[in-house]
């Protein structure tokens, strides 16, 4: 069944705030450890493409939760600044979508 995971970023610091996702699945992962490749997912972070998705106030960002992801560092902070984001999930039932945050 489809899931999802999604972010509303309520405020963010001046520079921004985003989520990095790489072309990296938990199967994708568990393939490459069963061939002796890598034992943690960090060491495929330098091979695998990674996308930048920027958030933005006020607007959702959706993806599937199931790809590596991690939050995007910051270029720099300044006094003051704050990240506060709502995130949820969600995953999709014969009765419709059930949703936690």
């Amino acid at each position: 069944s489809p899931n999802l995971s999604f972010t509303l970023p309520i405020k963010l610091p001046a520079m921004g705030g985003g989520l990095n996702v790489w072309e990296l699945s938990y199967e994708g992962f568990m393939q490459e450890r069963a061939r002796g490749l890598v034992e943690r997912a960090e060491q495929l972070c330098n091979v695998k493409s990674r996308i930048r998705h920027p958030y933005a106030l006020g607007h959702l960002l959706m993806h599937s939760g199931h790809a590596l992801h991690q939050i995007a560092p910051v270029i720099a902070t300044y006094p003051g600044d704050e990240r506060i984001c709502l995130q949820g999930h969600g995953i999709r039932c014969a009765s419709g979508w059930k949703l936690y945050w």
